[in-house]
């Protein structure tokens, strides 16, 4: 019975999420994060609780964008920013936007912003998004709008490190990458180094030979996830940030195996 959940898991996690056995994955272990997306979505229809309901959203919102199940991403995204029409999910349908290559609608999306749920994170994504539509004036002009925060979380810098990488503000964006792989979980810094390099604002800096000694930097925080705050302090975790929640952080009603390890 076990053997048949399996291979039925794993049957329609490829059906409806491409070849992931590629990525070197067991026929279980797939199963399991098949098993696991499918509960989430399904919790998504009835969670009560609106911050349990977002950190859900949040977390398939991550796992779709890692795996570039972009259509699944989009119609999530698009599900939130019609239910919390806020800052934050403007931003993770913006993110999704430009993950698709659509720059010129997620401009558009976060510019439509109220002022009032304007901040440092939607400022820098719009200049990203500006930036790769090649609209460079209206880039640099946004960017003077973008406040440091008092408090720079490693989301934040390596956000601010994208936005000054668009601009071609190379030696800034490497101090802030600093910044950020320095105060990253030091069991997240392998995401936020990974992440980093999938990044094209990055793709000049990581190509110029000044800049090597980036990808070198090590985690100050060797601490384990759940003893900290991964450095955010107040407001939980910056879209974007490498260390979102996943979806192995949210407890179903029906765990995989054990021993079993899901991964985004």
């Amino acid at each position: 019975m076990i053997f048949s959940r399996t291979l039925f898991l794993l049957a329609l996690s490829l059906f409806l999420f491409g070849p992931v056995l590629a990525r070197g994955e067991s026929a279980e272990e797939t199963s399991a994060r098949a098993g696991k997306v499918l509960a989430l979505r399904k919790r998504l229809d009835v969670e009560k609780d609106p911050d349990q309901w977002v950190r859900i959203a949040r977390a398939l919102h991550v796992y779709y964008l890692r795996r570039e199940i972009y259509g699944e991403a989009l119609a999530l995204d698009r599900r939130i920013h019609k239910r919390l029409r806020s800052g934050l999910s403007a931003s993770l349908l913006a993110q999704t936007l430009m993950a698709k290559g659509d720059n010129a609608e997620a401009a558009r999306i976060l510019a439509d912003l109220p002022d009032e749920q304007q901040g440092m994170g939607t400022r820098a994504t719009r200049v990203i998004a500006l930036a790769r539509t090649g609209r460079n004036d209206e880039a640099l002009k946004a960017a003077r709008r973008v406040s440091l925060p008092e408090h720079l979380c490693p989301g934040k810098a390596f956000l601010l490190a994208r936005m000054n990488a668009a601009l071609g503000a190379n030696e800034e964006a490497a101090r802030l990458l600093k910044k950020a792989f320095a105060a990253a979980p030091g069991s997240r810094l392998a995401t936020f180094k990974q992440s980093a390099r999938r990044c094209p604002e990055f793709k000049a800096l990581f190509h110029d030979e000044k800049y090597a000694w980036v990808l070198q930097v090590q985690a100050e925080n060797a601490q384990p996830d759940h003893d900290h705050d991964h450095g955010h302090g107040p407001g939980g975790h910056c879209v974007g940030c490498p260390c979102q929640d996943r979806i192995q952080d949210i407890p179903t009603k029906d765990q995989p195996e054990p021993g079993v390890k899901i991964a985004n």
